[in-house]
Formats: C-alpha cells, sequence, structure tokens
C-alpha cells in the first residue's frame, strides 16, 4: 500500500463521492477508483461501498471505518516527517 492510496482514502471518506475526490486529489476519478480497486484486491477486502442510485455516493464499509483513523493519522505523521526534512534541509525529492 503507498501513501497516495492513502491519501485517496482519505479524500473519498471525507467528499462521499469518487468524482469529487478525484478533483480534490487532481487526478482523473479512473486513476482513484483504479487505486482503490487495486489495493481491495491485494488485501481482499472492501474498504467502500458504492451507491450509484444516492447520486453516485460513496461510503465506507465496516472495515472502512475501522482503518479511517489511522489512514489519516500516517498522513498527518508523514507529512510532518517531509515538513522535519525541508527544515532541515533535505527538500530535495521530498514531495
Amino acid at each position: 500500500m503507498t501513501l497516495q492510496q492513502l491519501r485517496y482514502i482519505a479524500a473519498i471518506a471525507k467528499k462521499r463521492n469518487m468524482t469529487r475526490a478525484a478533483e480534490g486529489c487532481f487526478v482523473s476519478q479512473s486513476t482513484l477508483s483504479q487505486a482503490i480497486q487495486d489495493l481491495e484486491q491485494r488485501f481482499n477486502v472492501k474498504i467502500f461501498k458504492r451507491r450509484a442510485v444516492q447520486g453516485n455516493s460513496t461510503e465506507l464499509t465496516p472495515f472502512g471505518e475501522s482503518i479511517i483513523s489511522e489512514v489519516q493519522e500516517a498522513i498527518i505523521i508523514t507529512d510532518r516527517i517531509k515538513q522535519k526534512l525541508r527544515e532541515a534541509g533535505y527538500a530535495y525529492n521530498v514531495s
């Protein structure tokens, strides 16, 4: 699993819509959707329930609900580490 996939999970959970989450992540909806599907297939778990009937809303599954706080925490910690690297002058390749 990649940090980018975790960022996608957090964005979808926040927006509850794949298209709006993709826009917020500056990727196409198909790129975001494929990244999540790859992750779900790799671990044989569903993170989101997709509901085309309700305006394409996307909700977390019970498993998704159980991991969202860790996903958000991992993003926060990674961002803090990147900031410390920048502050220490190691900004090269820190994205």
